[in-house]
């Protein structure tokens, strides 16, 4: 009977993975410009573009969805690895979870282009030569700063 917490736990991973951290995240990336019907890059390769792009930087709002998503996926078996007192399994689940959030910020947050991600850590003076380069994606992201 604890194998039927697995069905909403995996509805909710393809939920927020596939349509909601598309729409609060992804949809303010310039890979989200491109004229293609679907994602290129390396985080949601192939995903349908189902929403307006928007350029510039995410919302307050927006932020606090990305992360309510991110603590209730990630979040989701710390509960039953908890109440079951399955300690090794919970270090184990800890460790696991904490290496993969630092190697994705070292490895891929530091070279990806979407700057309103707020994992983001591409250094300033490459993004101030992307918006140089880049000056319709510049205009939106000042224009919301104001």
């Amino acid at each position: 009977m604890d194998q039927l917490w697995l069905i909403p736990w995996v509805i909710i991973i393809i939920g927020y993975f596939g349509f909601v951290e598309i729409r609060v995240m992804c949809s303010h990336c310039p890979h989200y410009a491109e004229d293609v019907s679907s994602l290129k890059c390396w985080a949601n390769y192939g995903a349908p573009k189902i929403w307006k792009y928007r350029p510039g930087p995410m919302t307050f709002w927006e932020k606090v969805i990305f992360f309510a998503g991110f603590a209730l996926v990630w979040g989701f078996p710390l509960f039953f690895l908890i109440l079951d007192l399955q300690i090794f399994l919970l270090i184990v689940y800890l460790l696991t979870v904490t290496g993969f959030f630092m190697t994705l910020r070292t490895f891929l947050c530091s070279q990806c282009m979407n700057f309103a991600c707020p994992l983001n850590r591409v250094e300033d003076q490459v993004r101030r030569d992307f918006f140089e380069r880049n000056p319709k994606i510049a205009r939106a992201w000042t224009r919301d700063m104001r």
